[in-house]
């Protein structure tokens, strides 16, 4: 029933749409196209009982095959007719009859000023995005656009110049199409899509490609990025019959999935083999250390034994036990009255052995040679730098990697959760070898995923 979808005013309508994108003057065959995507959206957002009752007032944007395609033949897209400005109870009718013949009038007028609402707003919406001069030739002098349909005035803008699609502009959209190849990093929903733009932009350019053609390119694709080889033979080997361009689709995402599975398995188990590798360095590094630390307590004892056996050695032997060096005071003075010597041994004569020994140089041992930790500890550093450097490059590490870049380093479309934007051609978040901890490999440029904003300023 109608009663249970509110009646909007052109205001209301217009507060639950989306912006519409500008389009420059002169309008382009994109802009437009981006145009009309959005108007399709907008109209699908409000509600209506008609065309099935599923997509909105999508119908009113479509021409009838258009819509078909997306409802069904059989949800047909119907214009309300304008109801009368007064409803007709003819005499004789009872109650009952006249409460259903009130219900359907207001169904009527329900029906038919909600889409004249929503039709209203849409137009707006285009008049205010597109240049006017390019609505000017079918604007009505007092009614404006209101005649026109919504797929008559894209109709119209198609028509013009700068919107034509030449067969040099569908040459550029499939070399587009060949360079911008699929990767895993990628959702195969948005390479899908971008695949079936490139059918409908051929189509109005006069050329036609066929859902033959669509499959030919994807296959290409998805083959070349090497993680889909069982599902390629998988299907390869179904019946042709089973090989449209929608069932190619829905197969390949079902693949996808395993396939970031493995690429998933494979980051954790490269994480974990960096991990091992740097804890064995660090167990090595933790043993050098421990072995310096003693060679160092040995030198350091050698050098002490050898300083104590050099002082010894210069300052001679101690002097030997006996009578003083000189001989006693008032040695030959006589004593006594025959003034002879006093009694006793004869004084000891003065000799050169005697002496005090002499000044006791002390040998000083040279300083122990340069502590070898800090050179090792350089080394260890270095060469876990190198590690993590090697996930670009074919695994070369680049220069002057602390220091800040101004400009892009590899020009593609690549995004890695763990290294950011600037990425080499064959890295992206899937085939990270050197991923950090939560590392996401489903991760893209469009969908980051709360990765890493290393050098998104360079790319954007």
């Amino acid at each position: 029933m109608s009663d249970s979808i509110p009646l909007l005013s052109v205001e209301e309508v217009l507060a639950r749409f989306e912006d519409a994108p500008h389009v420059a003057n002169p309008p382009t065959y994109e802009e437009i196209h981006a145009l009309k995507q959005t108007i399709h959206r907008n109209a699908a957002k409000i509600r209506s009982l008609n065309g099935g009752g599923g997509h909105g007032h999508l119908g009113i944007t479509m021409t009838p095959p258009e819509y078909a395609q997306i409802a069904g033949a059989a949800n047909a897209w119907v214009n309300p007719v304008a109801p009368p400005p007064n409803l007709i109870i003819p005499p004789g009718t009872n109650g009952l009859q006249e409460r259903n013949m009130r219900d359907q009038y207001k169904q009527r007028c329900h029906l038919y000023y909600m889409q004249s609402n929503v039709s209203q707003a849409l137009k707006k919406q285009i008049d205010t995005a597109v240049p006017r001069e390019y609505l000017d030739e079918i604007r009505h002098e007092w009614l404006d656009l209101e005649p026109i349909t919504i797929p008559n005035i894209f109709a119209h803008l198609l028509r013009q110049p700068s919107g034509h699609v030449t067969a040099e502009d569908v040459e550029d959209r499939r070399k587009q199409i060949e360079k911008q190849a699929y990767s895993l990093a990628e959702e195969l929903t948005t390479y899908f899509k971008r695949l079936t733009d490139y059918q409908l932009y051929a189509q109005r350019g006069g050329e036609e490609v066929t859902d033959t053609n669509l499959i030919n390119t994807a296959l290409r694709h998805i083959r070349a990025t090497g993680h889909f080889n069982r599902a390629c033979e998988d299907w390869d080997n179904r019946p042709a019959a089973n090989r449209t361009w929608p069932q190619l689709k829905t197969f390949f995402q079902r693949a996808r999935i395993v396939a970031q599975r493995n690429a998933s398995a494979n980051a954790t188990a490269n994480y974990q083999a960096a991990n091992q590798l740097i804890a064995q360095q660090d167990t090595r590094f933790a043993s050098m250390q421990e072995e310096n630390k003693r060679n160092q307590e040995e030198s350091q004892r050698a050098l002490q034994q050898l300083s104590e056996q050099m002082n010894m050695m210069l300052q001679g032997p101690p002097p030997p036990a006996g009578p003083p060096p000189f001989p006693p005071p008032f040695a030959g003075i006589p004593f006594g009255p025959s003034f002879g010597p006093p009694p006793g041994p004869p004084p000891m004569a003065y000799s050169l052995n005697h002496l005090p020994p002499p000044y006791n140089y002390m040998y000083h041992a040279p300083a122990a040679p340069p502590n070898q930790d800090e050179n090792l500890q350089r080394q260890i550093e270095e060469l876990k730098r190198q590690l993590d450097n090697k996930e670009n490059n074919g695994g070369k590490n680049r220069n002057d990697r602390n220091k800040p870049r101004t400009q892009r380093q590899y020009h593609n479309d690549n995004y890695c959760w763990t290294h950011g934007y600037d990425v080499g051609k064959t890295h992206n978040s899937a085939t990270c070898r050197r991923p950090r901890p939560g590392h996401q490999a489903t991760a893209t440029k469009q969908n980051p995923m709360g990765g890493s904003t290393k050098h998104k300023n360079l790319v954007e």
